[in-house]
């Protein structure tokens, strides 16, 4: 780890230097008029939550990628023996992927139920112009002034009404994000990394064609749509402030992109980026800037062949940040020279700056969604010393060690006792004999005389085999797993290990129903940290 985070450090520090000295880019260089004070700031912030992200964790999801996978971590591979077995028995994806497919099972049911809803506060407000109408119906049908209470039953009947159609909008706008696809990606790294992530709601401009009918018959046109946009957010992908252990405590947050070329160059088409330095930044770096990260070559060795060489770097890709974060209004005003008015706004506003290496290609005021920073954070057990989670893997990393131990050895027992070992002296055989090869009723002709005679030329040994006991072994630290990560075998159909009343379908209903009692703790980490802050944020869109 001390070895990742000096390579990360001194990949940064080049990376900085290389932008931020007089000599790293000519006098006459396009970009001198687009490198301002903000954009060093910002990008020298991203090298150091990208330093603090490696210190602190990665190692940790690799390990537990490593896991999920069945493939051993280095130092661990490093030890084995090379003529020893190398067997995984990976319990740890099992149990993620049953624990997601559950948990995806009672947020989003088959009979189409949501797991949220939009209701009206115990005593609702409505606009003035909408009371004062209320008391006109009231006045009305019965000719007289209103009573209070008939004002409050006609108001709740009023937000009653108005919250059942906001819940159908936003109902019919996740139908058509697919919110149910991306929450269970959302789902799966939680479990997996211990940290699953949601962005959104942000703006997404779509096309929809329609025809019309006029006087020369049918016309197809284009009508552009604004609707609300969300995604799953790789763990990879995210640089939150690691000096905090909450999200709602966070100053900043990065986000960071690999774009083509053709991809950056859409980007400048869009009215909301900046397009002059975009362009003048592929002009100046035709291959790119992306690097790869430390991690990002371990991830390509989890996946690669092991004759495939390993990347080394990247052509025509670029790294573009996504920052969101508080800052100084009176930097955005001098250095970008946005139109704001700090009276009004206050020293600091939450914004949102899109940055390539340290240019600013974009920078608003952060929307108006009802969150500063539009990323949830779903925790599968959360880790009170950091802003990141712990997963299954986590939970299980010593059940899952002991496990593939205890395999190992039974594995290597049964193949030293799989038949028995000679041992041959062959200085007493006779000339020809090959003592590798043996058959039913061998016979091995043998010299020697005096004392020799009395040796024996060929010893044979039959070693002890101890599969039972360690298969007991394994089975023990099976059920140490089922106990520390409360995801018990039964609960993907392995019924093998249940007595008791647990054999009759009535005790393990009852057994089933008990497992449900953790999964609603699961459940509601995730309403806690995705649906509720999400569909709040959503009824504010």
């Amino acid at each position: 780890m001390i070895e990742q985070r000096k390579d990360e450090e001194q990949q940064f520090d080049q990376t900085y230097e290389r932008i931020s000295q007089e000599d790293a880019v000519p006098n006459d260089s396009p970009l001198d008029d687009h490198i301002t004070n903000l954009g060093n700031t910002l990008f020298e912030l991203f090298g150091e939550a990208e330093r603090d992200r490696a210190q602190f964790i990665e190692e940790d999801w690799l390990r537990d990628l490593r896991q999920y996978k069945g493939e051993y971590d280095p130092d661990v591979e490093a030890k084995i023996d090379p003529f020893r077995s190398r067997a995984f028995m990976s319990i740890t994806k099992t149990k993620v992927n049953t624990i997601s497919a559950r948990m995806a099972d009672l947020l989003f049911p088959a009979n189409g139920e949501k797991n949220w809803s939009v209701n009206p506060t115990p005593i609702p407000e409505l606009s003035m112009p909408l009371m004062e109408r209320i008391g006109m119906q009231i006045m009305q049908v019965t000719g007289r002034a209103p009573q209070p209470e008939e004002i409050h039953a006609l108001v709740i009947d009023e937000a009653k009404k108005r919250s059942d159609q906001m819940s159908k909008t936003i109902e019919d706008q996740l139908a058509e994000l697919k919110y149910r696809d991306i929450i269970r990606q959302v789902i799966k790294s939680g479990n997996l990394y211990g940290t699953g992530i949601l962005k959104g709601p942000l703006n997404k401009h779509t096309e929809v064609q329609r025809w019309i009918k006029g006087p020369n018959g049918w016309t197809q046109i284009v009508i552009e749509n604004l609707t609300p946009y969300c995604e799953f957010i790789p763990v990879w992908d995210l640089y939150p402030d690691m000096s905090v252990t909450e999200p709602e405590d966070m100053n900043y947050i990065f986000q960071r992109y690999i774009f083509n070329r053709k991809q950056l160059y859409e980007l400048a088409k869009r009215n909301d980026f900046n397009n002059k330095p975009i362009k003048d930044f592929i002009e100046s770096h035709p291959e790119g800037n992306a690097a790869i990260k430390n991690h990002e070559t371990n991830l390509k060795d989890l996946s690669r062949d092991e004759l495939s060489p390993s990347p080394t770097a990247r052509r025509n890709q670029y790294q573009v940040l996504e920052f969101w974060g508080y800052l100084k209004t009176k930097d955005l005003i001098d250095d970008l020279g946005l139109d704001l008015d700090e009276s009004i706004l206050g020293p600091e506003v939450a914004a949102n700056v899109w940055l390539i290496d340290n240019i600013v290609i974009k920078a608003t005021l952060a929307p108006a969604i009802g969150s500063s920073f539009p990323y949830y954070f779903y925790y599968y057990s959360k880790d009170e010393t950091g802003i990141f989670g712990e997963g299954i893997p986590r939970v299980l990393r010593h059940s899952q060690s002991l496990i593939n131990s205890s395999v190992r050895a039974m594995l290597d027992n049964a193949a030293i006792s799989a038949g028995p070992i000679f041992e041959v002296n062959t200085d007493l055989l006779s000339p020809g004999e090959d003592p590798t090869s043996i058959y039913p009723f061998r016979v091995f002709h043998r010299e020697g005389q005096g004392s020799e005679a009395t040796s024996r030329a060929v010893n044979i040994f039959n070693p002890r085999a101890y599969t039972k006991e360690f298969m007991q072994m394994a089975e023990f630290f099976m059920n140490m797993a089922d106990e520390v990560s409360v995801i018990p075998r039964y609960m993907y159909g392995d019924t093998n290990n249940v007595r008791g009343a647990g054999a009759t379908a009535t005790g393990l209903s009852l057994l089933m129903g008990a497992t449900n009692v953790t999964l609603k703790d699961q459940t509601k980490n995730f309403d806690d940290g995705i649906t509720i802050p999400f569909i709040r944020a959503m009824y504010f869109w």
